[in-house]
């Protein structure tokens, strides 16, 4: 089945169908690996060569090498999902807008200006001249014009970018530095399309059957950096664009290192023989305080963790998939769920101090969109939820567990996690602790996430945990909620959406076409959390909490690191590449006492983590987003 994605979010986890819902989990890794004899890699003077799949550096050359939790999962921005692949997206291709370091707020990319026509309908972005691919060829508004078409027409494009193109009709170009865009109905979203452009001239010969699956392993692009070499599982290597419209990087090379264990990757850092990591748990945080010559950053989190029902799995004509538990689709069993968990003391103890209690979908980081229950939220109690529950009908049976009013049977919920991450199971077993408190009795499902993509999207589990990255404008992550991104399949060979809850409410779909039609930011903000009080109120996800974005870096080696946004934000994975083009060589000591080990061997113990993105058993496809959570996007 083909699926969806989880949030272009953490690299944990990205999104679920139509986008890209991220989530990171790691593999073994053979401590044979290691090299003892191998020189200390990446800081300044990255040069080495780690074997015959490993990537080669310039001895001298300025590299900067990070160190991540988890690989891509297409070179293909067209069908990857995961946060990483974006991050890969978004230093090899340009967007027409992007986000301001300092708040997020919309500035110029490769669009230097734009103008709408007084209703809304018609778009037109000036494109910068001289700017060109990778391969020499020019880019022009043909290109941008081309971009979008294929968006709006094409089928993995569509299901990759709708949120964007949604109510474009059609692009054209009137001459080349000049893109016009023909819109059905008004859209605030055309301030942050986000959008790779990509050349006419490599795609346009890439049929449409063939755009999910093309392996774009030249990556042809107009960005500040350009690929070198992939090794998967292992490394991806980019070199600077010393022609980049924007300004070239000061740095030579930028180096992802692929680790699928966080110890070996912060024990590198350590060493000096990477540069930095994105990413790291709350003890992996902790552990770094005051390692030498190593700066950390705690910053402000943009994604959170739910638990999930399956509020009714179905196709979007509402033909019923699988087999789900009745009480998972009673809204009044739900919010009894709610109350009997703990958030805070989840929250302490999974996330050691380093995150914010859940709430809504949009997190407390985005103040202009984010909804707060106030007065109105759930709050630990357990007593009040077994009072709900029987209330309900859900009477304890002799042995203390719940009875399912409607099947007369003993509830006894699939309750399914990733099985990579520890957050993930730290979290299902607290809440299964919790829920049996109260009578709910649950089964574990621990699985690898392309699994977890599978049992979700053929409606064979009750109940989840999960992550989303969530982007700075709230178009995507309210539309994961509409009933259109439900299952597009049928019963028997089901095709995923976005949406992994299933969740479906005509009211909540008005106001999400509403809110996608009001340019008027603040009346636009009315309606974003009035949308999301209906998702707290029906409760087809519990936020379980808003987790930091941890990370790190040698401060001994270079100068220039960055945040996003300015106050509190972060250095790495960012709506931009503002540390990326900054960063630099502190002195030209740091060169002269490098040994010059590039990327030695003992940095390779890392594999790459398993990612979301995976076909599942019966084709079904799903993924996560990144946010900046530990990537679940």
């Amino acid at each position: 089945m083909n699926t969806s994605l989880r949030g272009r979010r953490n690299a944990r986890r990205a999104a679920f169908a139509g986008v890209a819902a991220v989530a990171v989990f790691a593999l073994a890794a053979s401590p044979a690996m290691a090299d003892p004899s191998a020189s200390p890699s990446g800081g300044a003077s990255g040069s080495a060569s780690p074997g015959a799949s490993g990537p080669s550096v310039p001895p001298g050359s300025k590299t900067f090498t990070i160190g991540i939790p988890g690989d891509i999962d297409s070179l293909n921005p067209y069908s990857g999902f995961l946060s990483v692949s974006y991050e890969l997206y978004g230093d090899v291709y340009d967007l027409l807008e992007g986000w301001s370091q300092k708040d997020y707020s919309p500035v110029p990319g490769l669009a230097s200006s734009w103008t709408h026509s007084a209703d809304g309908l018609t778009w037109t972005f000036k494109i910068r001249s001289g700017v060109t691919w990778s391969d020499g060829q020019p880019l022009t508004a043909d290109d941008v014009a081309y971009t979008f078409n294929r968006a709006i027409n094409d089928e993995a494009a569509n299901a990759q970018y709708y949120n964007y193109v949604k109510n474009v009709k059609s692009v054209d170009a009137p001459d080349a530095t000049t893109a016009v865009f023909h819109l059905s109905a008004e859209d605030p979203i055309m301030t942050q399309l986000w959008v790779p452009v990509l050349p006419k001239h490599i795609w346009e010969a890439v049929s449409a059957k063939d755009s999910g699956t093309f392996p774009n392993d030249a990556m042809v692009g107009s960005g500040p950096f350009q690929l070198v070499k992939r090794d998967p599982g292992q490394s991806i290597v980019l070199k600077s664009n010393k022609k980049y419209w924007g300004g070239a990087p000061k740095i030579d090379y930028l180096v992802y290192r692929v680790y699928k264990d966080e110890d070996a990757m912060l024990q590198a850092l350590r060493k000096g023989e990477i540069d930095a990591v994105d990413e790291i748990s709350a003890s992996g945080y902790i552990s770094l305080k005051g390692a030498p010559n190593v700066t950390r950053i705690d910053a402000t989190g943009t994604s959170f963790d739910e638990l999930g029902f399956n509020t009714g799995a179905a196709t979007v004509d509402n033909k019923p998939v699988g087999n789900g538990s009745p009480a998972a689709r009673d809204p009044n069993f739900r919010r009894a769920v709610a109350y009997a968990i703990d958030l805070k003391s989840l929250g302490d103890k999974v996330l050691q101090g380093y995150g914010q209690t859940g709430g809504s979908i949009i997190p407390p980081a985005y103040t202009n969109w984010a909804y707060s229950p106030g007065d109105g939220a759930y709050t630990y109690d357990a007593a009040k939820a077994g009072q709900m529950l029987d209330a309900a009908g859900y009477t304890k049976g002799p042995d203390g567990n719940r009875i399912d009013p409607q099947t007369h049977k003993e509830l006894n919920l699939r309750f399914g996690a990733p099985n990579d991450d520890p957050r993930y199971k730290s979290d299902v077993a607290y809440i299964s602790g919790w829920l049996q408190e109260v009578g709910i009795k649950t089964t574990t499902q621990l699985v690898a996430e392309d699994k977890l993509t599978d049992l979700i999207g053929n409606g064979e589990v009750d109940m989840f945990v999960w992550g989303w990255g969530v982007e700075p404008d709230p178009s995507f992550q309210l539309s994961t909620m509409t009933c259109d991104q439900r299952d597009t399949g049928t019963p028997s060979a089901p095709t995923a959406g976005w949406s992994d809850s299933f969740y479906c409410n005509a009211g909540y779909d008005a106001l999400f076409k509403q809110q996608g039609q009001t340019l008027d930011p603040t009346a636009r903000a009315t309606i974003v959390k009035q949308m999301q009080q209906q998702l707290y109120t029906d409760a087809p996800y519990i936020v379980l909490y808003y987790a930091n974005n941890l990370e790190a870096y040698r401060s001994d080696k270079w100068t220039g690191i960055q945040l996003q946004p300015e106050k509190g934000g972060n250095a790495f994975f960012q709506m931009g590449t503002y540390t990326y083009r900054s960063v630099d060589v502190k002195t030209k000591a740091v060169l002269a006492s490098d040994s010059g080990g590039g990327l030695g061997l003992g940095a390779w113990i890392g594999i790459v983590a398993a990612v979301v993105i995976v076909f599942g058993a019966g084709g079904f496809f799903l993924v996560r987003r990144r946010a900046t959570a530990d990537e679940r996007e």
